[in-house]
């Protein structure tokens, strides 16, 4: 293969326990040519 394609999820909790955010993050890698 020559790209990849990556997402990464989280919860972010407050110290009672209660989900006060969510977060996603998306990737794309791609190699050059002639390596």
């Amino acid at each position: 293969a020559r790209a990849g394609r990556g997402l990464a999820t989280g919860r972010i909790y407050d110290r009672a326990g209660s989900l006060v955010a969510s977060v996603a993050q998306e990737i794309m890698v791609r190699v050059p040519d002639g390596r």
